[in-house]
């Protein structure tokens, strides 16, 4: 398997003889000794009814990792759905946003209409903002 200690899942599999031996156990005395003692306990279980059992639960082992592994990938039948939705989506984004309106070219103005807006602007005390709460307190004619 490799280099490092052997996990306990690791020598499960090799209880059930799901994984084929690759020497570590002979080399490694600590995976040695977790092992024998892995084997003894196994050993003396409890009589189970059926001897089949272990077959059993090494194959349904078996059975729960393939399903976990294939959730896991997004099946591919469902890609180009996927890739339809984003483009739908793109398309309708694209439509419900607003075009930016067209800026009209600035008008060619006299220096004397220039200049009377300046003045008009600099010397207009009260901002913008305030007119349309001026226009509520002005009484109709």
């Amino acid at each position: 398997m490799h280099d490092k200690h052997w996990t306990d899942e690791e020598l499960l599999l090799r209880l059930f003889d799901v994984e084929q031996p690759d020497g570590h156990l002979e080399t490694c005395l600590d995976c040695s000794r977790r092992w024998e003692a892995m084997q003894s306990r196994y050993e003396n279980r409890p009589a189970i009814s059926g001897g089949a059992i272990e077959g059993r639960l090494a194959a349904q082992r078996l059975k729960i990792r393939a399903r976990l592994e294939n959730k896991r990938k997004l099946p591919s039948m469902f890609a180009p759905a996927f890739a339809a939705m984003a483009v739908i989506v793109l398309i309708a984004a694209l439509a419900i946003i607003p075009k930016q309106p067209r800026q009209p070219e600035p008008q060619a103005m006299s220096e004397d209409e220039m200049f009377e807006d300046m003045f008009r602007a600099a010397f207009n005390v009260e901002p913008e903002a305030i007119e349309p709460v001026q226009s509520l307190f002005e009484e109709s004619q």
